[in-house]
């Protein structure tokens, strides 16, 4: 009965090790840009950076640790379950289980987490209508790979048509987003085609107008007053006296 209970806690162990592994290689499924001016760091960046080969003569010890995930805070760490809480609760679930099996696998993904809620927590007070739509793209990308490692690990028709529909909705929130920035665009592109032919069929009076303030604005020395009250009276003029010279 005992070897049972062992057996049976190595299988639930091993089946949260090949969730998680399957968990972090679905990161990387279609993760095209969806904002232009801001790009979001996906897990295979990640890996780059923390396998990047090792300086010329750098000892084993040091490229070990530099590869290693730092250890986050108490704070972040309750601070990102709960975003995972209210976003992803089937998330937490995993992440439970990967605590109490595999601490070190459990730091990587409560990394990529935490990582994850700084990025939108800061978006929500700089960009709210961005936030909305990163958030909701974050939920579905989080439920698509929880899905899909679920379906590598047994086949289901169930979990695959679910996949399916989750994708769809996905690809219909990333058209929805290309939709309303082209027409931010175009409304831009209408503003500036105003500007323009404004700017172009008033150059003249623009010019004028700018001159005259820059005369307003220049102080007149007092060498250029004093020439210009001294300046000879032309021939055939008549004085203030009313005389002729």
């Amino acid at each position: 009965m005992t070897h049972v209970r062992i057996t049976h806690a190595r299988s639930t162990s091993g089946r949260w090790l090949t969730a998680f592994c399957l968990f972090l290689a679905c990161i990387a499924v279609s993760s095209q840009p969806t904002w232009a001016d801001e790009k979001v760091a996906t897990a295979k960046d990640d890996v780059k950076a923390t396998t990047k080969s090792p300086a010329k003569g750098e000892k084993a010890g040091t490229k070990k640790a530099a590869g290693a995930t730092p250890a986050i805070s108490p704070e972040r760490e309750a601070a990102a379950l709960e975003f995972a809480q209210r976003n992803h609760l089937e998330l937490v679930s995993l992440l439970q289980g990967l605590k109490k099996n595999a601490p070190k696998e459990y730091q990587a993904a409560l990394t990529d987490l935490d990582r994850s809620a700084d990025r939108l927590t800061k978006l929500k007070d700089k960009a709210p209508e961005r936030y909305e739509f990163q958030l909701s793209e974050w939920k579905i990308t989080s439920r698509i790979r929880l899905l899909a490692a679920k379906l590598a690990m047994a086949e289901d028709p169930a979990v695959e048509s679910e996949l399916r529909a989750a994708l769809r909705e996905r690809l219909e929130l990333r058209l929805s987003a290309q939709r309303t920035e082209r027409d931010r665009l175009r409304k831009r592109v209408e503003k500036l085609d105003q500007t323009i032919g404004e700017m172009s069929s008033t150059t003249d009076e623009l010019i004028e107008k700018q001159f005259s303030e820059l005369r307003k604005t220049v102080p007149v020395s007092k060498a250029s007053a004093k020439n210009k009250s001294l300046r000879p009276v032309a021939a055939g003029t008549v004085d203030v006296k009313g005389e002729k010279e």
